[in-house]
């Protein structure tokens, strides 16, 4: 072992411990605190130490690897957050409602929405004439026994 392996290990260990206050985290924290003691005294002594150090890591391994996993789906959620679209459209049947999602939100849910009007007008920019775009959403909602309609729209010119 080397100097710069208890170094790692003394690092590891106060991240784990600035999440997880656990009192064998401690003992070895204090373990590698007497090792790297016994290493500078004897550095100029020897060029070879020999350590036996035993230390019961399956704690900190578990809550290391729940971080990772915390870490992993936060970024999923942040990565799914930043890939989604304005206005989203589904559709199977020209002739059903189709599904709309205003930034991931469904606003045509059947529990506590409903979709009223869905108007898009596009048409491709040609050289010699450019055509406005627009869409609008309308949906319905109730709560509490009250009505609300909300107007989701946006248009732009060639």
């Amino acid at each position: 072992m080397d100097i710069r392996d208890i170094k790692t290990i003394r690092t590891a260990l106060n991240t784990l411990l600035k999440h997880q206050d656990n009192a064998h985290l401690m003992d070895a924290l204090m373990a590698v605190d007497r090792i790297e003691e016994e290493y500078d005294k004897f550095n100029n002594h020897t060029k070879s130490l020999t350590y036996r150090l035993d230390i019961d890591t399956s704690e900190a391994q578990r809550k290391l690897k729940e971080l990772k996993m915390m870490s992993g789906c936060i970024s999923s959620m942040l990565n799914e957050h930043a890939r989604q679209p304005h206005v989203r459209i589904e559709f199977d049947d020209i002739a059903g409602v189709p599904k709309v999602w205003i930034d991931g939100k469904r606003v045509d849910d059947p529990k506590d929405s409903g979709l009223v009007e869905l108007c898009i007008d596009w048409h491709t920019n040609t050289a010699d004439s450019p055509h406005k775009r627009s869409y609008a959403i309308k949906t319905i909602s109730h709560r509490n026994d009250k009505f609300f309609e909300r107007t989701e729209s946006q248009e732009t010119h060639g």
